[in-house]
């Protein structure tokens, strides 16, 4: 299994009101962040996976967001399965599986919210083909394209370089 991490050191009692000062709808994301979490994050999870978790989905981008309403939390645990998954798959992770849960604790201190995802085997390339019809068949255009493409055999499937790998042909 991989190391469980923590997003933040827990908040102390004393200082559960402290934010920055810019906590306004305008403000960027990173002057709307507080000294310290709103929940405690804990993601057991390829660490590959740990980045992503925490910059795409609602429990991740939310743990230390000063517009965080604890109302709010029932929704991020409700959506965040659906959401740890999605972030897998995009990263050739098809099968993977996740639970996301409120572990049980103190009401004085911070939620505390487990990650857990259990990967699976990884989509791998095994092969590609690239033809093209018509007149630039054969033309260096094809050769272009073919050498360019960014997912040669092999190499692990993942979506966003699948997207761009597919903008040049689709423009061609």
């Amino acid at each position: 299994a991989v190391p469980s991490t923590w997003a933040q050191a827990p908040r102390a009692a004393d200082d559960a009101d402290e934010t920055t000062a810019a906590t306004g709808p305008s403000a960027r994301p990173e002057e709307r962040r507080v000294s310290r979490p709103n929940y405690r994050l804990r993601i057991d999870a390829p660490a590959e996976l740990e980045a992503p978790i925490r910059e795409r989905t609602l429990l991740g981008r939310w743990v230390d967001d000063a517009q965080f309403a604890p109302e709010q939390l029932p929704l991020f645990l409700q959506r965040g399965e659906e959401e740890v998954i999605a972030v897998a798959r995009a990263a050739g992770f098809f099968s993977a599986r996740a639970e996301v849960t409120r572990l049980p604790g103190e009401s004085q201190t911070l939620p505390e919210i487990l990650i857990r995802v259990e990967a699976g085997a990884r989509t791998t390339v095994s092969a590609h083909t690239l033809t093209v019809r018509g007149a630039a068949a054969g033309e260096g255009v094809e050769r272009e394209l073919q050498a360019a493409w960014p997912l040669p055999a092999g190499s692990f499937f993942r979506t966003d370089v699948w997207e761009t790998g597919k903008r040049p042909l689709i423009e061609s």
